[in-house]
């Protein structure tokens, strides 16, 4: 829906990230059935296409105007980052950390000083989406087996809860901001102090939602597909969190 400021966003305001997420993966589904070359080309083209209508013609649907974002592109980035996570052993990836990381610091340096401005300066897609690409793609080289680099389990643990702690941080971030105020103060003195709280409080309890919350729930509905049309564990559709 749009919002009176113009957003586009669903009650939940967080939940926007779904919307382009759901749709990535309808496109996503619609060329896996072509081979792995041709499906991304006819994805990127896709893609593409949809992003320049939307910066040449003035639609008037909120959620075709939504879904035709340049927005979307980082999907396209992200489709990129995995293909050469895959095909890394055959790619030279030595220098590859340090040029994205460089290029990324550049990017956000100029970010940073058109922040001010009241106009944009320079595109959306090169302000954020490429720098937060290039940090991606430099942590995914730098950490490839070609470096022998890996990550302890509990980064794993984080990274799996991360998206419920992206939907829950509101609700205790929001809570402690009340309680913060009430039994302590907002004093300048006391904003690290509340900045380093809130990051481990929002990070416990959206894992707490992940394990209490979304597993069980994937789980019950990986129950009701098989049940439902037949599948077996493991299949496409009946894959539930971590992949189990």
């Amino acid at each position: 829906m749009e919002r009176y400021d113009g957003r586009v966003c669903p009650i939940l305001s967080l939940g926007w990230t779904l919307n382009y997420e759901v749709f990535f993966y309808l496109l996503f589904a619609g060329v896996l059935y072509l081979r792995r070359g041709t499906g991304i080309v006819v994805l990127g083209l896709g893609m593409g296409g949809l992003v320049l209508a939307g910066k040449l013609f003035n639609i008037p649907t909120v959620a075709l105007r939504f879904w035709t974002s340049d927005i979307i592109l980082e999907f396209l980035i992200g489709v990129g980052i995995a293909i050469y996570y895959v095909r890394q052993k055959s790619i030279r990836t030595r220098w590859i950390p340090f040029w994205a990381a460089n290029l990324a610091a550049v990017l956000i340096a100029g970010a940073v000083g058109s922040l001010n401005a009241d106009v944009e300066v320079v595109p959306r897609f090169i302000e954020r989406s490429l720098p937060s690409a290039l940090v991606v793609l430099a942590f995914v080289a730098l950490l490839s087996p070609a470096h022998g680099a890996s990550l302890p389990q509990w980064t794993y643990a984080l990274g799996n809860s991360s998206y419920a702690l992206y939907l829950s941080h509101r609700f205790p971030l929001r809570i402690m901001t009340l309680a913060w105020g009430y039994f302590l103060s907002y004093d300048s003195s006391m904003g690290i102090p509340f900045m380093i709280v809130a990051f481990v409080v929002c990070i416990g309890v959206g894992h707490a939602v992940h394990v209490w919350l979304e597993i069980p729930l994937l789980h019950w509905i990986n129950a009701l597909a098989r049940l439902r049309f037949g599948l077996r564990r493991g299949s496409p559709l009946a894959v539930g969190a971590n992949g189990k």
